[in-house]
């Protein structure tokens, strides 16, 4: 019988590989008629229809057709499950405590349903199955088991001695209840309530908040799971424990005795033959998050998924095919342990002592047999300083004890791993890791649960490449600062050659128009100065003219000295202004007087000043404010420093600007003072100085014209 249950499952395995998954399942999902893809529970009622439970509704497949129900639920409550008895209407429960029956026309909420949630609370509901004489138990996520019965809510509490945490109980011949009790205890084992006895199964792992099951695997046996612990157990002791790659969220086994094991995120796995014999598990359904498992009353395996819908998978095995021993034992010298036998009513009390499941009471020894780097055998050394591109690594180990038996693993890399890493082969990789210390150790357990101390820890220093190392950083960060400083340093000395260059030129430029402007300056004076010599000549003054002819040819030589410089000390200006005024005085002989007034704290061979600057105001005030007076006038030339420049007052009491311009009206204009407006600008684009002209009209007090005031502003350098 053996070999046709060996032969059979291999031609399973076969057809299965061969024919490729896909063809094995029928989808389910909205397109189907299915209200949702989330499919949290599937049961099959008596008249052979099923129930598909989401999140916020239920799907009724009846013959093709699916008529979905919603349920009226708060936004922060969900369906957990459904819960089909016989000669019962269908049940279907929340999270939070809410329980609904169907009717005729949907589902309406139970009277207890409110007590229930009052006592839930933020507990949570993890799963409620119907036991013996039509009660209910509710097992609570964060820790509780309740019992509803006759409308009452009992908070059920184990004749247990001892620290309970998880819990599994009996609560008819063929359905079980699992969770936690007490969360705040550090017991870590499980006790189970089942067959009049109680089995006390040590755990490997304790975290909270992870989903458990508990199903009889054969006469004599269970299974339990809870998070990716899988463990077989009986009477007779711990048969075989397991973990899984993916968290357990459920398991089943079909009627043909093959385990179905439900992964979040792992698909669906199937043991054909059993654990022992771990070479004939098959693989479904990729990284499917599935939630539950079903097998209907025509043996069609229904699978749940959270997004996907639901999967069908009708099997198809010869009738001989039975039951095999799926957690089988092969160790010839497993010792019985006998549970004590009890006499009690799973509802009620429980009296007698437990017994342990451990067969082992010592943990095992574990050894890393091999190490593998890139490839390569390497010898087992505790400690290694390898270069940055030494970083695959591959971890062989064994676990030892005095009983032959297989062992389950767990593994971690400092510096890698946050948690340990669970593990059924004897094998741990890791690649391409980046330069730093780790630290490798793993653990073995036995079926006991006993874990083994870690095995002698072996320290990886993966040297960074030389282009990370901090000295290197630190050359290429000055490397890259030199440059970008000479880079910044022949740039500014490029830009400051380049605006040497073009302030050279507009200097250039500038003496080019300042003395264009002074030649223009020049014959100006020339013209006029002349026109007086002829004014004497005409009116047969030869003495006059002469004396004129001498003053004249003083001036035009200190004329022609002072035009080759930018800039002349103040006695020379004042020296051609006088000689200026005393030409023009004899020229307009009775016209006007004038008087040039020089503070002491001006020195006359130091302080300069820019050519013939003064001279076009006084002429301005001598022909446009004296010729139009009727009476003698006066000008008056003031000179004095006020801070860090020299101030210049040409001041006349002529007939004013706005007289003068009445009479100048259809005359030639004098193009001095314009002549004098560019130079300034001229002057003050160069410098970058701030030499300005002030014209002020002077008035009586009664608003008459009595004169006209120039004050010119020019900067002295030190």
């Amino acid at each position: 019988m053996s070999k046709l249950l060996h032969i059979s499952s291999l031609i399973l395995l076969f057809t299965l590989q061969g024919n490729g998954q896909s063809a094995l399942f029928e989808t389910y999902d909205r397109t189907s008629g299915l209200f949702s893809n989330q499919v949290l529970d599937v049961d099959q009622d008596l008249l052979g229809s099923l129930w598909f439970v989401h999140p916020r509704s239920v799907s009724v497949q009846r013959g093709f057709n699916f008529q979905v129900y919603s349920l009226n639920l708060p936004i922060s409550d969900s369906l957990v499950g459904i819960i089909i008895r016989e000669n019962s209407a269908p049940l279907v429960y929340s999270k939070k405590g809410t329980i609904q029956r169907f009717e005729s026309s949907g589902f309406e909420e139970l009277k207890i349903s409110r007590k229930l949630r009052q006592t839930v609370g933020d507990r949570g509901i993890k799963e409620i199955k119907a036991g013996r004489g039509g009660k209910l138990w509710v097992s609570l996520k964060n820790g509780g088991l309740l019992q509803i019965s006759d409308q009452q809510i009992i908070d059920f509490r184990f004749p247990y001695d001892k620290e309970l945490r998880f819990y599994g109980m009996e609560i008819d011949e063929e359905n079980f209840i699992s969770g936690e009790l007490d969360t705040l205890t550090n017991q870590n084992r499980l006790i189970v309530f089942a067959e009049r006895k109680i089995f006390d199964v040590p755990l490997s792992l304790s975290k909270r908040g992870r989903r458990s099951g508990l199903m009889r695997s054969s006469e004599s046996g269970f299974y339990f799971f809870r998070g990716v612990e899988l463990i077989s157990f009986s009477k007779r002791g711990i048969l075989q424990r397991e973990f899984t790659e993916k968290e357990i969220q459920c398991f089943l086994i079909d009627r043909e005795g093959k385990l179905w094991i439900g992964m979040a995120a792992g698909g669906l796995l199937c043991y054909p033959l059993g654990m022992a014999d771990q070479s004939t598990s098959i693989r479904y359904l990729g990284d499917e998050d599935v939630s539950c498992l079903f097998e209907d009353e025509a043996g069609t395996l229904w699978i749940g998924s959270k997004e996907k819908g639901a999967f069908s998978f009708e099997q198809s095995l010869t009738d001989d095919y039975r039951s095999p021993n799926v957690f089988s034992n092969s160790d010839s010298t497993q010792t019985t342990t006998e549970a004590i036998r009890l006499g009690y009513d799973p509802i009620g009390s429980i009296t007698g002592q437990s017994s342990n499941l451990e067969r082992d009471t010592s943990p095992p020894d574990v050894f890393v047999t091999g190490l593998r780097i890139k490839g390569q055998d390497t010898a087992l050394l505790s400690d290694y300083i390898l270069n940055y591109d030494m970083n695959f690594f591959e971890f062989s180990f064994i676990g030892f004890s005095e009983f032959q038996e297989l062992f389950q693993y767990r593994y971690r890399m400092h510096g890698v791993d946050e948690d340990w890493v669970l593990t059924s082969r004897n094998l741990a990789q890791y690649t391409a890791l980046s330069p730093g210390e780790y630290r490798f150790e793993v653990q073995a357990i036995n079926k006991s649960g006993l874990w083994s101390s870690s095995s002698t820890p072996i320290t990886f220093r993966i040297r960074p490449p030389v282009w990370e190392r901090v000295w290197f950083r630190a050359l290429i960060t000055i490397i890259i600062l030199l440059f970008s400083a000479l880079v910044i340093i022949y740039w500014t000395r490029v830009q400051r050659r380049r605006e040497k260059r073009r302030m050279e030129l507009n200097r250039k430029i500038s003496k080019m128009e300042l003395r264009a402007l002074r030649s223009q300056m020049n014959p100006h004076f020339l013209f006029n100065t002349l026109s007086s010599i002829q004014h004497f000549i005409t009116v047969n003054k030869s003495k006059e003219a002469i004396q004129y002819l001498s003053k004249f040819a003083r001036l035009m030589r200190t004329i022609l000295e002072n035009s080759k410089k930018s800039e002349i000390p103040l006695r020379s200006e004042l020296e051609a202004l006088d000689l200026y005024l005393l030409l023009e005085s004899f020229r307009f002989k009775e016209k006007f007087n004038y008087e040039i007034v020089i503070e002491d704290e001006l020195d006359q061979d130091y302080d300069h000043t820019p050519p013939l600057l003064i001279q076009p105001y006084v002429e301005n005030a001598i022909v446009h404010g004296m010729m139009h007076k009727r009476e003698k006038g006066n000008i008056f030339v003031h000179l004095k420093r006020e801070e860090d420049m020299l101030l210049c007052v040409v001041e006349d009491d002529g007939v004013g600007r706005e007289k003068a311009l009445e009479f100048k009206k259809g005359k030639h204009e004098s193009s001095g003072l314009s002549i004098t407006k560019e130079r300034l600008e001229i002057i003050n684009s160069t410098r970058k100085s701030n030499l300005s002209v002030k014209i002020i009209d002077l008035k009586d007090d009664e608003g008459n014209a009595t004169g006209t005031r120039v004050e010119i502003h020019i900067p002295l350098e030190d």
